[in-house]
Parts: structure tokens; C-alpha cells; sequence
């Protein structure tokens, strides 16, 4: 979806960034991570209760559309369906 005004998000409230590298790398993904630390834990911040959680959040911060344990045809779905809204 590069070309498609689209960004996506990784949140990681368990694992220390050193455990995720090799998934990121392995994956060949290069989306930003957000990361539990000692002040944030990003699980609490977007209340994920199940992993994996996928979000739809729209431009102006609102979600859009939520998955659990989605399938890749169901996000595409949800990021079409956001996309015909803008």
C-alpha cells in the first residue's frame, strides 16, 4: 500500500525492542514501533486487550474500524473501506 497515503504502526507492550528486531528484520517490515517503556505502555494507551489487535485510525485520530487476530483480506478490507471515506 506504499503508494496509497497509508502508514502502519507496530505496538509492542510485551516484548523489549531488541526480541522484536529479529521478527522486524525477518518480516522485512520497516513500520515504526511503539514500544512499552517505564512512563507509556502503548497496550494501555490503544487498549489492547488480545494480540494480535489491528486498528483503522483515520487522519484525524478517530478508529475507524478494529480486528482481533484479523486475516490479511480483512485489514485490506478495513483500509479500503477507510480509504473511500477520506
Amino acid at each position: 500500500m506504499k503508494d496509497r497515503d497509508v502508514v502502519f504502526l507496530m505496538v509492542n507492550g510485551v516484548d523489549a525492542p531488541e526480541k522484536t528486531a529479529s521478527y522486524l528484520k525477518d518480516g522485512r517490515y520497516t513500520m515504526p514501533v511503539a514500544f512499552k517503556t517505564a512512563q507509556e505502555n502503548p497496550m494501555k494507551t490503544y487498549a489492547v486487550q488480545y494480540c494480535p489487535t489491528q486498528y483503522v485510525v483515520s487522519r484525524d485520530g478517530t478508529i475507524t474500524s478494529r480486528a482481533v487476530g484479523g486475516t490479511t483480506v480483512e485489514i485490506r478490507r478495513m483500509i479500503e473501506k477507510a480509504l473511500e471515506a477520506k
